[in-house]
This record gives structure tokens, C-alpha cells and sequence, in this order.
């Protein structure tokens, strides 16, 4: 492992820790929507579209190569996901196709999708899927890389694919 990929895989761990320990006041905004905190603001870059007001609304958060400016960027290029049984392959890619990527594929593999970005086999993986305040863990930049948040269609929500 060269030192890049090692500082990026530090950064990575340490994102991954932060997403697998959610905050309990986090679950209760989720589940009493008039209680839930303010929407991210938007940013030009990370931004592929304003997301609904909806209490229920998700968003895909992706990893992406330095060359990778905005979603439309991910036009015919394979993009890495995991998938736990929960999230929706078909509902993530047609958010990332209505966010401006005609013809992306989306790429199961044995490798975690993070990996496969560190190492240069895809321009983007999926490195998580849930409501925006969960997102928000991924808000700072990983060393040599950005981050996309993709909102996923209402109809687009988990089991659906």
C-alpha cells in the first residue's frame, strides 16, 4: 500500500467509524419529522440537485476521483456500490442518471467500493445511502478525492431493486 492510499484509507476509517456510531438524537429526527434538524445547505460542488422537504428523503453519498467535477461527469463510467440488503442498486443509479450521469453502471464487487476508488479500478463508488443528517459525516474532503451527494427519488427508496 503506498503512503497515499494508507492516509486515504486512515481518512476512510475513520468516516466509517463515525457513520457506524450514529448519534442518538440523529434516530429521533428521523422518526419525528417535526423535530428533524435543518436540510445541509447546498454546495455548487456536492450538490447534484436541491432535495425535496421530505422527512423520508435519502441521499447517496459517493467517493469520487479528482476528475470527477459533478455527477454528469459519471456518464458511461462504472461507479462501485456495496449493498447491504436495504439499499436499492436500481434506486441509487436512477438517481445518479436523473442528477446528470446518462448510461452510469453501477459494479458489485468482492473488494469494498472504497477500495476500488483507492486503487483507480472506478471513478466513484457509493459509500452510503440515508437521510442527509447521516451524510453529513462525509462532509469533509478525503485527501485527493470528493465527495458527491446524489438525493435519491421518493420513489427510489429502499427495497426496490
Amino acid at each position: 500500500m503506498t503512503p497515499k492510499q494508507a492516509a486515504t484509507a486512515a481518512a476512510v476509517e475513520d468516516l466509517t467509524t463515525a457513520t457506524a456510531t450514529p448519534a442518538p438524537e440523529k434516530a429521533d429526527s428521523i422518526t419525528n419529522p417535526s423535530d428533524s434538524a435543518p436540510a445541509i445547505p447546498p454546495s455548487d460542488e456536492t450538490i447534484a440537485a436541491a432535495p425535496p422537504t421530505n422527512a423520508d428523503q435519502r441521499v447517496a453519498v459517493l467517493v469520487v476521483r479528482p476528475e470527477i467535477m459533478s455527477a454528469s461527469d459519471l456518464t458511461n463510467k462504472i461507479v462501485a456500490i456495496d449493498v447491504s440488503p436495504s439499499d436499492s442498486i436500481v434506486g441509487v443509479r436512477t438517481a445518479i442518471v436523473a442528477a446528470g450521469a446518462a448510461d452510469v453502471q453501477m459494479s458489485e464487487g468482492t473488494t469494498l467500493a472504497i477500495l476500488r476508488v483507492i486503487d483507480g479500478e472506478v471513478p466513484a463508488a457509493v459509500v452510503t445511502v440515508g437521510p442527509p443528517e447521516a451524510a453529513e459525516v462525509w462532509s469533509s474532503e478525503i485527501p485527493g478525492f470528493k465527495i458527491l451527494r446524489i438525493p435519491l427519488l421518493p420513489s427510489s427508496g429502499a427495497g426496490r431493486g
